[in-house]
């Protein structure tokens, strides 16, 4: 895994700042978990690898020149990366009307955005 970021902080005249953030990371192929013989046998090896992929990221956050009152914002996976998180195996070789091995993927975080207000008291 390899992250580059880049974060920066704008100070205005007026006191006021502003701070741009990104990030990319990139992370290489992998296997999700260990496999018993039988769940390679069965056919389920190709499920259990994820690919290599980049995730970015990018936000903002601007601050009043007090410092009391910031707004933020966000985009996680910018560009809808698919990956997986995880992966449950049938070591017990349960298969559908297919003949397919039956098993569960567990999809990592879709493109997520988001807005933030803050007050210091």
């Amino acid at each position: 895994t390899a992250t580059l970021g880049y974060d920066h902080t704008f100070i205005f005249g007026s006191g006021a700042s502003f701070v741009p953030r990104a990030e990319l990371r990139y992370t290489g192929g992998y296997y999700l978990s260990q496999m018993a013989q039988t769940e390679i046998d069965s056919g389920e090896k190709p499920y259990n690898y994820q690919d290599s992929y980049v995730v970015a990221n990018i936000g903002a956050t601007l601050t009043s020149p007090d410092g009391k009152y910031s707004f933020s914002g966000y985009i996680r996976n910018l560009f809808d990366a698919e990956y997986k998180t995880g992966v449950t195996l049938s070591s017990t070789s349960i298969f559908n009307d297919e003949g397919e091995p039956q098993i569960g993927v567990s999809p990592g975080a879709p493109s997520i955005f988001g807005l933030m207000f803050n007050v210091k008291f």
